[in-house]
């Protein structure tokens, strides 16, 4: 509290009901019903939920908006501000989540391996084990230039 008398107060600090606002509940009237109202002031476990969502899909847009930004400038020429502003998100962002710009491309390079190097592996076991060695060479050779058709930035990043 501060130095001044208690009854010379004429608002009550913010400070001091940062504490309270979880624990407490206020009400409201409307001109439909005379009985108070409880207004819930805290963070449902709905919101925490879709705020750690909102974080995912965040740091998702980060990545696809670097790995953008890494094929069209590459490492050196890539700015993180460019890859916020790409992202839709707050030009701290990308540090926040990353680190720095060396993480974020080593991060967007490792999701690019492991969508190519995963779809890669299930395109292996679903080859027949019987096939001969060069039949087995053929496929997973077709298979492996349809993914880089399908993921371009792969062979760039």
């Amino acid at each position: 509290m501060r130095n001044s008398p208690p009854n010379k107060r004429l608002k009550p600090r913010l400070s001091d009901k940062v504490g309270k606002v979880a624990a407490t509940k206020t009400t409201a009237r409307t001109k439909h019903s005379p009985k108070s109202l409880p207004i819930k002031l805290a963070i449902s476990p709905k919101n925490k939920a879709q705020s750690n969502e909102w974080s995912g899909d965040t740091e998702a847009r980060i990545l696809q908006a670097a790995r953008q930004e890494f094929l069209n400038r590459g490492l050196s020429g890539a700015r993180m501000r460019s890859i916020a502003a790409s992202a839709g998100v707050n030009a701290a962002l990308p540090n926040y989540y990353f680190r720095s710009k060396e993480a974020l491309y080593a991060a967007a390079l490792r999701d690019t391996l492991q969508k190519v190097w995963g779809e890669l592996k299930q395109a292996a076991l679903s080859l027949s084990p019987d096939a001969s060695f060069e039949e087995l060479i053929r496929e997973f050779l077709a298979r492996y230039f349809a993914l880089l058709t399908q993921h371009p930035e792969f062979p760039r990043l």
